[in-house]
């Protein structure tokens, strides 16, 4: 007896649950090739800023990605991998393959639900690459260069690090509109994925129009505390 009264409780508390869906899809670029290491993502809309929510798929070796998710409605879109890619895209692409958060399509989910098919195909833009460098540290080092959108997308798009001299090229930018930024010190300038921090910073807005943009300056100036 204590023993169905135990099976009725749990029966009725995994009913109670709503059960996980799940989106799964491929991520691939103009040329038909996978992006490793890329993300999808569900997008969280704050006013105009447009954030990564919690739940998150890295794409594997072959372009397939898995994503579970709770019943709902969701934005979803691909944000970048930690490496730089061969070629020129807009990130993030949001389904069904639009740079446009306001032509995203919603992807509702039911309990239990498996989506397959839900691919995303990045396409090949114009290329311009940005160079410069960054002063006004006391002694020379590497620091931290980070590239984000200004279009409403709050994460990082591009990390990168300087020589010891400052000096930074950052290839494969879309055009549009930027927000660049410097931190130093930094311990690891060698790693490829370069993380804010530091007591200097500094930071410029970029308009980027022309295929090539050199003798870009960040002064460093010491952070409050």
């Amino acid at each position: 007896m204590r023993f169905l009264a135990r099976w009725l409780v749990a029966l009725s508390a995994f009913a109670a649950e709503p059960q996980t869906a799940v989106v799964t899809g491929r991520v691939f670029d103009v040329f038909h090739r996978p992006v490793p290491y890329a993300r999808v993502v569900t997008i969280d809309r704050r006013g105009e800023r447009l954030i990564p929510g919690p739940s998150s798929a890295v794409v594997d070796a072959t372009g397939m990605y898995r994503l579970s998710l709770a019943p709902g409605s969701y934005q979803i879109a691909v944000t970048p991998p930690p490496h730089e890619l061969d070629f020129c895209t807009v990130f993030p692409v949001y389904f069904p393959d639009t740079t446009d958060a306001n032509q995203a399509q919603a992807v509702v989910l039911h309990p239990g639900e498996i989506r397959p098919f839900t691919d995303f195909l990045l396409l090949e833009v114009e290329s311009h690459r940005l160079s410069g460098q960054v002063t006004g540290t006391r002694r020379p080092g590497a620091a931290a260069i980070v590239l984000s959108s200004m279009s409403g997308y709050t994460d990082p798009l591009r990390k990168t690090a300087t020589d010891k001299q400052g000096r930074f090229h950052l290839d494969h930018i879309p055009e549009g509109a930027y927000k660049l930024e410097a931190f130093a010190p930094i311990i690891n300038a060698d790693g490829p994925a370069t993380v804010r921090g530091g007591a200097w910073y500094g930071s410029i807005h970029l308009d980027v129009r022309s295929p090539q943009m050199s003798g870009i300056r960040v002064q460093l100036r010491t952070r409050p505390r």
